[in-house]
């Protein structure tokens, strides 16, 4: 069976996919916020771009809205995350 999709209805489907669909939080984002947040999307790539905050926080204010300053840094100090070198440094879950 064939499935026709508009160029709408796929680019809804992609980004469903990358948690654009879920809400954001109401309240204050937090750790579990961000283990939702990798969950799906697996890895965050680092890049050295910091005009508006660092890049690596992007793709989470897209999702999570408006973190706490340095969301990232306690969860990395903590173990929860660690620095990965695939196709580009990233940030990974352990």
């Amino acid at each position: 069976m064939t499935v026709t999709l508009s160029n709408a209805q796929a680019k809804r489907i992609a980004l469903a996919a990358q948690g654009f669909a879920d809400p954001r939080p109401s309240g204050r984002v937090d750790r579990r916020h961000l283990r939702r947040a990798f969950a799906r999307l697996g890895l965050i790539q680092l890049d050295p771009v910091n005009v508006l905050v660092g890049s690596r926080e992007l793709p989470l204010f897209g999702r999570l809205g408006p973190p706490p300053r340095t969301p990232l840094a306690e969860p990395v100090a903590g173990g929860e995350l660690t620095e990965s070198w695939g196709q580009a440094a990233s940030l990974t879950t352990v």
